[in-house]
């Protein structure tokens, strides 16, 4: 396949995701991810919460800003504590933003191992019977899979973050990063099938290599969603009382779901490519 063929074979794949989950009820699979984000985020945004409120008062303090004479224009103390605020608060939902992806492949990785498995025996025909062995090993390996790509992935962004002060290096840093994200989150979308046909860590690395395309167009469907779900859930909180969220729900259940998609359109995309003579539609 050139890279043409794989990139239309990845964003097609998560359109029949979309009938495939719906086919098949799927929905079950959604409670955990939905339930699981829901908790992280009210713990996480807390603590940024908290303690962005208690370094904006250390440096309003520290610089005696409470204590200038803005004449007639005192409100502009108010309004210089709330920008403080708002930047710990920005900065602090940032890190969550870029670490959210990494830290549910992680986290999630027995959920995902189980709905790869289903979708995969759906596709082929191929019904094993549940064994705990089987099911703790391919957990096992989606975390060390998804632990090592994050470390490959911020090795690289300090590189091309470095280069990007080389001026045509520059221009092209972010979008280089984009890719580079999106290769490694795909190579976790896909790399739960190949365990299933037997493929060692290394043969399931030359593989995705040799799709690396795939990769690619897997992972950037999956880094896009997870971007526009993140922006409409957690940056208008910004600007709201950590107690008034409850209209931010829906972006953040699509982002718990996001997941869910992105391995069932793996699962879908590799077993076109390993067993051809098989189409989804044909389920």
């Amino acid at each position: 396949m050139n890279f043409l063929q794989q990139i239309q074979l990845g964003l097609s794949a998560y359109k029949e995701a979309h009938a495939f989950i719906k086919q098949h009820n799927f929905y079950s699979y959604f409670f955990i991810p939905i339930v699981f984000n829901l908790v992280l985020f009210v713990l996480f945004s807390g603590l940024v919460w908290h303690y962005a409120q208690l370094g904006a008062d250390k440096i309003y303090f520290s610089l005696n800003i409470d204590t200038l004479n803005f004449g007639g224009f005192s409100f502009l103390k108010q309004i210089i504590h709330f920008a403080l605020a708002f930047i710990f608060k920005l900065l602090g939902l940032l890190i969550y933003m870029i670490t959210f992806r990494n830290i549910v492949l992680v986290l999630m990785a027995p959920v995902l191992a189980i709905v790869a498995e289903k979708t995969a025996e759906i596709i082929t025909r191929d019904a094993s019977p549940f064994a705990w062995f089987q099911f703790l090993k391919d957990t096992a390996r989606g975390i060390a899979i998804a632990v090592k790509n994050a470390l490959k992935e911020i090795f690289y962004t300090i590189i091309i973050f470095l280069l990007s002060f080389i001026p045509v290096i520059g221009l092209a840093g972010a979008l280089i990063v984009f890719l580079m994200q999106s290769y490694f989150y795909g190579f976790s979308m896909l790399d739960y099938s190949l365990e299933r046909v037997k493929m060692n860590t290394q043969q399931s690395e030359n593989f995705i290599w040799q799709h690396k395309w795939l990769a690619v167009a897997i992972g950037t469907v999956f880094n896009l969603l997870v971007a526009v779900s993140t922006t409409f859930s957690i940056f208008p909180s910004v600007f709201v009382s950590f107690f008034v969220k409850a209209f931010l729900l829906i972006p953040l259940i699509a982002l718990s779901i996001t997941p869910i998609y992105g391995v069932v359109a793996g699962t879908i995309a590799a077993m076109k490519i390993l067993k051809p003579q098989l189409s989804v539609e044909e389920q």
